[in-house]
């Protein structure tokens, strides 16, 4: 009994200091969840944001030369040559800002003499790292913003609820926390304006709209096609008065000018490498034409309800923000009613500006450029849908009573609902962090009714059922610097640190003072190939290997396809076949599978103790080269 009374204290003062610091314990409960995959979940449009925060600390310029052998190839996309100098294609806002928590990294990086060069395996998982943990630390900023702010407007538990759902049960969590994208910046800094809006109905001050005006343009800058989201608030603010938003535009103009700066004299236009994107795209006077409204029109619909990225497919809680809509009126501030009705505005907006983004690249561009699981477009804005979430939630609860109003049945249908779609909401997102790109669902849909009717070719089923991409940070540690052992420490170490034994391996012995294993007659490896790579890799295994008293034909198979039939003999000798690895832009994992029927089984005992009837096989030198273009 005294021991669960000790325990019951422990809890409560556990409890109270979780009330104390109730942003604290959020952020870093949230942090940590994100991070529970050991990967960052990354693309092409990555690359730069993750490397550019180096090149400003040792260069002390936005150029990335410095990286010019890695960029080459199939990243070459990402960074356009302009003179004599390599650039990110894509907008600086980011990565400037996160640069500050690449110092003690950098520093230590530098103290040991690590050369900051993707080749080098160290440097290449630090950067990897830091993209995450970038990536999380903003999305997970987002989400203490965002609580902070709804729990000032509506019940503190329902915020706490929508705020859980922001965080776990949108792409807040599969996107934004899992690489540099734009959007979790965006998310970021709305949920900062969000939380100032709210506070300056407490208490105004000037200072609220030169930080509203900074957010403002940063945000514009940041995700120029996300400009749309910054309506709200100047509607917020010229309801206020005239000076306020003469304040807040002249704090947007002065945080803007440094990059406006970078965009026209580098690449000599407004919006930087995001204009010749648009420019494209190929937009026309066709789109007005009636056929051509209907597709685009197609589109939009497809952005909310296709089940390849459908928004209230994969996160159909969303569709409470419906209802919350029609209940802004329940918000006692007319200025925030003002500012939350406008939010209407720029989500329609949005998901048409998007519709015809898909469009002319299905139609001039042959695809939809960037895709990745689930409604990845909608990530910015996912604070402006959660945020009437929660005032829809709120409207079914009352505060006084914390009971749903209605009729008992009414209150277990709605709870029932609500439950169902926070359940799938949550499970979407769990298949995104550790399943995807699992299944090789067609990345690039063009919507037309049939397919948003086809509910079977969904990315959440088809990745969930090929199962998870494991991570295992020590493994990859311990292979940094592997020796002693038949992988081959010459081999690219985008794979020795990959690398991870399977099923069939005996323990390391030496032969002729070479480290080898015995194979029994089912034996694999994982493969995760860590190296930024958009296509499929070429690559060569090679081994050394023996066969005891009799020769022996060895099967393999790479992600369960055959790739070839070698003969071994009883002499070591060196074994060569083409295989081809998975693209890794998500760290996709690669199964490489030896079969040799008949073969020696039992690995617990040392075959070179058995009788010589035993036969054997075993490999040294163990190695997968892919090339690089």
């Amino acid at each position: 009994m005294f021991d669960i009374l000790q325990k019951n204290r422990f809890l409560a003062k556990v409890l109270e200091i979780i009330r104390k610091y109730p942003y604290v314990f959020l952020f870093f409960g949230v942090f940590l969840i994100y991070n529970l995959n050991f990967r960052n979940i990354n693309s092409i449009d990555t690359i730069p944001a993750s490397l550019l925060p180096f090149a400003i600390l040792h260069t002390h310029t936005l150029q990335l030369d410095m990286f010019l052998p890695f960029i080459q190839g199939d990243n070459i996309g990402a960074f356009p040559q302009i003179g004599d100098h390599f650039y990110s294609l894509y907008p600086i806002v980011t990565p400037v800002l996160i640069t500050p928590f690449y110092v003690i990294p950098y520093l230590v990086l530098n103290a040991l003499q690590i050369p900051l060069d993707m080749a080098n395996s160290t440097f290449f998982l630090t950067v990897f790292a830091m993209e995450k943990i970038s990536a999380s630390c903003i999305a997970a900023l987002a989400t203490v913003f965002f609580f902070a702010g709804l729990e000032e407007i509506i019940n503190k538990k329902i915020a706490l609820i929508t705020t859980l759902v922001f965080a776990f049960g949108t792409n807040m969590w599969s996107i934004c926390s899992q690489a540099l994208w734009q959007h979790g910046m965006v998310a970021l800094l709305f949920s900062v304006m969000f939380f100032i809006i709210v506070t300056n109905e407490k208490n105004e001050h000037l200072r609220n709209y030169l930080l509203l005006g900074a957010c403002s343009g940063l945000l514009v800058f940041n995700r120029p096609s996300d400009s749309f989201m910054v309506l709200p608030v100047i509607a917020y603010i010229f309801y206020k008065n005239i000076k306020s938003f003469i304040v807040y535009c002249l704090a947007a103009l002065v945080v803007s000018l440094p990059v406006l700066y970078y965009n026209l004299s580098v690449f000599h236009n407004i919006f930087g490498g995001y204009s010749s994107m648009a420019t494209g795209v190929g937009f026309g006077t066709e789109i007005f034409t009636p056929l051509v409204a209907t597709q685009i029109l197609t589109q939009a619909i497809g952005l909310l309800f296709s089940p390849q990225l459908g928004l209230f497919i994969f996160t159909p809680i969303a569709l409470i923000a419906i209802f919350g809509f029609f209940k802004i009126y329940s918000i006692p501030k007319k200025t925030l009613r003002v500012f939350l009705y406008s939010f209407a505005a720029a989500l329609i907006m949005e998901t048409f500006i998007f519709a015809l983004w898909f469009w002319n690249f299905h139609m001039h561009a042959g695809n939809a450029p960037g895709i990745m699981f689930g409604p990845r477009y909608f990530s910015g804005f996912l604070p402006v849908i959660c945020i009437l979430i929660g005032i829809g939630l709120n409207s079914l609860w009352t505060p006084e009573t914390s009971k749903i109003n209605g009729a008992s049945i009414k209150k277990i249908l709605v709870i029932s609902i609500i439950s169902l779609f926070v359940i799938w909401s949550v499970f979407a997102q769990i298949v995104g962090a550790f399943y995807y790109p699992n299944g090789n669902w067609q990345e690039f849909p063009k919507f037309t009714i049939d397919q948003m009717g086809n509910v079977t070719d969904t990315p959440i089923i088809k990745t969930f059922n090929e199962g998870p991409i494991i991570i295992n940070p020590i493994n990859i540690l311990q292979n940094l610097e592997r020796r002693n052992d038949i992988i081959d420490p010459m081999t690219d170490f985008a794979i020795k640190i990959g690398t991870n034994f399977d099923k069939g391996w005996g323990s390391l012995e030496y032969n002729e003072s070479q480290p080898d294993r015995t194979i029994g007659n089912y034996s694999s490896i994982s493969v995760q190939y860590m190296r930024y790579s958009l296509t499929e890799n070429n690559c060569t295994l090679s081994m050394v290997a023996a066969s005891k008293n009799e020769p022996r034909t060895m099967m393999i198979y790479v992600n369960h396809k055959f790739v070839n039939n070698v003969s071994i003999t009883s002499d070591y000798g060196e074994i060569k076949t083409p295989v081809i690895l998975k693209s890794s832009l998500r760290l996709g994992n690669n199964l490489v599978e030896f079969k040799v029927p008949d073969n020696y089984t039992d690995l617990s005992v040392n075959p070179s103790k058995n009788s010589p009837s035993d036969s054997y096989v075993k490999i040294r030198a163990l190695k997968i080269s892919c090339l690089h273009t």
